[in-house]
Parts: C-alpha cells; structure tokens; sequence
C-alpha cells in the first residue's frame, strides 16, 4: 500500500495543490493590506535677490478598518483544511483502487489453478478415452466428448492465463509503474471483516463542508472590502524660508455608485452564488454518500451470506472429487460421460466460491470506503 501511494501521481498533484494553499494562508497573515509608500520630492525657488531648496518627504500607510484580514485568514485557513481533506480523499480512492487490484488479482489466480487443474484431470480422462477406444471397449462419441472436454479445458486455461497475467499487470501498475518487469505479489484471497465506525465521516465530505466554509469567508471578506480604507500620512517639509513643515494627514477614497464607480457590488453577487453553489455541491454530495454506504452495506451483508453457503467442507469435498474423476475413469469405475458431467458441476462449485470470495473482498473495500474507514494501512 505504500508503494501504491507514493507511486501515484494523483496524490503528488493534490499535494501540490495543498502547497498553494499553504502559501495563499501564509500570504493571508499579513498585517498590513499594502506595503508603506514612501515619496520625496526637491526643488529649488529662484527669487530677484537668492535662491531656495524646497525638500518634502511623506510615509503614506493603508489601514484596514473592517476587519478584512481575519476574513481573509479564516479563508483561507478553510481552504488549506479543504486541500488536505482532498488529499485524504485521493489517497483513500488510491487505497481503494489498489485492494480491488489486489483482490481481483488474487482471484484470478486461483481461477488460474483450477483450470489448469481442469485441464489436467480432462487431459487424463481424453487419454483414457483413447486407450479404451483402441481396446474397442468405448464408442467414438465418448471419445470425441472426452476430447471436446479436454480441448475446452485448455482453452479456459489459457484465457484464465491471460486473465491473470491482465490482473497482476493492473496491479503492477499501482504498486510500481516505472518498474520494468511485473513484481511478484503474493496475494491472499482472505475476506477482510468490516466494523463500522458511524463517527468517521469520508474526506470528500469535510473537503466540501471545508470549501462551503471557504466561500462564506469570501463572501464576509468582500463585504468587508467595500467600506474604504483609510490612508494616514506623516509629511515632512523644509521650504525657502527655512520653515520646517511636519503634518499628518488622512485620506479616504470616496465610494461612487456603479456604473460611474466600483462598488464591488459584482463580485459580492459572484460570492453568495460561489456559496450558495458550495452548499448545494456539499448537499449533494452528502447524499450521494449516504447512499453508497447503504448500497456498500447490503452489498457485503450479501456477499458475507453468500460465501457462508460455501463451506469449507463441501468445497474440499469437491477439490477431493474433482481430483479422483480421472482416476476413477482410468479405473474403469466411472463412466467418462458421468465423469464428465460430475466434473462440470465440481468446477462450477469451485469457481462459485472464489467468485463469492473475490465478492466479499470487494464489496469490504467498497464498504470501508463509502464509511470513511482508513485503507492506508497495511492491516485490515
């Protein structure tokens, strides 16, 4: 699992994301809206009997008054909690992706061995059917079964083959995508137990409850940007007539209805519907995942009653029938045509109980998920 994860590119793009809004927070801090302005100015007056050098130097500062930093530190600090429930969330998807992968490819390589197994047991019965037709002691059309049953038995082989090579390749490309040969990856096909925890609440959730936050913090800071801003500046002067001049001044830009002016008045419009627009995505999605976690807990409660049918002691009675059908055909005790047909209901048993194995393993990764459950970890 943590190769999984540091190998996707997913979450290094979303730990980007986060780092934009770790800077756009630390920006937000900043005491002061704008930096100093500091200006100067020299001269010189010329009369009919002297001449004179006039200096001036004034520091100007702009002073927020309505309370626009922590409207903007409360933002985004929304936001840099927001970016890392999303990266939680493409984490979580990530862990999810990389179990199904490695269920999947368990499953399918224990469908693997039972068709080689099945074709083994067909391949021996094909060759008894042979040696029986030779002795003249079977028809022709028993045997041109057993050789039907054979052949269609390597045909599942090499498709089961294929699907197993498909699989561990998927998984490969999870755990190590720039590796150049698919690692092996021992897999256990063992159900995981799940137990809900009703407080855990899924990542995706909180990003939205978080961006919800982050534009109502938007909306208080714009309105908090259209009351002016005052400007306070100390002057310094020195004229011709030797005077020192020094002086404090203010200044306050003075708000003029739109069009003629800028009220802000658009982009406080453009924040209510970015919030309102928050709140019903976060709505949304809360419903969406309230029904996942319903459909993700039938669905294992399902899967569990299912794999429950398959006892450990039916299916190791059939592993033991399947492997003595050829050896009771080859002993003349069993007819091919019964071997045959008791063969097909074995297979099916077997290959019903990893399908119902497979099931439950995905349906439990599915239910951790749709419940907020951590599958980061290397325990389950």
């Amino acid at each position: 699992m943590r190769c999984a994860l540091d190998a996707s590119l997913a979450i290094e793009l979303e730990a980007a994301a986060l780092a934009v809004a770790e800077g756009r927070h630390d920006a937000a801090r900043s005491i002061l809206p704008n930096n100093p302005v500091l200006a100067g100015s020299v001269s010189s007056r010329v009369g009919p009997t002297d001449r004179a050098v006039n200096w001036s130097v004034s520091l100007s500062q702009e002073i927020e008054i309505a309370g626009q930093r922590g409207s903007r530190i409360e933002a985004a600090q929304a936001e840099l909690r927001e970016g890392a429930h999303r990266l939680s969330a493409v984490k979580a998807a990530i862990a999810e992706e990389a179990w199904s992968a490695y269920f999947s490819s368990g499953a399918a390589q224990l469908r693997l061995a039972l068709a080689a197994r099945l074709a083994s047991v067909n391949e021996a019965v094909a060759r008894r059917a042979q040696q029986m037709a030779s002795a003249e002691l079977l028809s022709d059309v028993d045997v041109d079964l057993a050789r039907a049953a054979a052949l269609r038995a390597s045909g599942l082989r090499l498709k089961a083959a294929a699907r197993s090579t498909q699989a561990r390749s998927r998984l490969a490309r999870l755990v190590c995508p720039r590796c150049e040969r698919t690692p092996s990856i021992d897999v256990d096909l063992d159900p995981p137990h799940v137990v809900l925890d009703r407080r855990e609440v899924r990542p995706e959730l909180l990003a939205a409850t978080e961006a919800e936050a982050a534009q109502s913090q938007r909306v208080d800071l714009v309105r908090s940007r259209r009351v002016p801003n005052p400007s306070v500046t100390l002057l310094a002067q020195h004229d011709g007539f030797n005077e020192q001049v020094l002086g404090v001044g203010l200044s306050v830009p003075v708000p003029l209805p739109q069009p003629l002016g800028h009220t802000l008045r658009g982009e406080l419009a453009e924040a209510v519907a970015v919030r309102a627009k928050a709140r019903i995505e976060a709505e949304s999605l809360g419903r969406v995942a309230r029904t996942e976690l319903l459909a993700a807990e039938a669905e294992y409660h399902t899967s569990l009653a299912t794999l429950e049918l398959y006892t450990s002691e039916a299916v190791g009675r059939a592993n033991a029938r399947l492997e003595a059908i050829a050896t009771q055909v080859e002993a003349g005790r069993l007819p091919i045509r019964d071997g045959l047909v008791s063969q097909q209901a074995l297979v099916e048993l077997l290959e019903g109980e990893i399908a119902a194995r497979e099931s439950l393993c995905l349906a439990a990764v599915r239910l951790a998920r749709a419940a907020g459950l951590s599958l980061e970890g290397d325990t389950r």
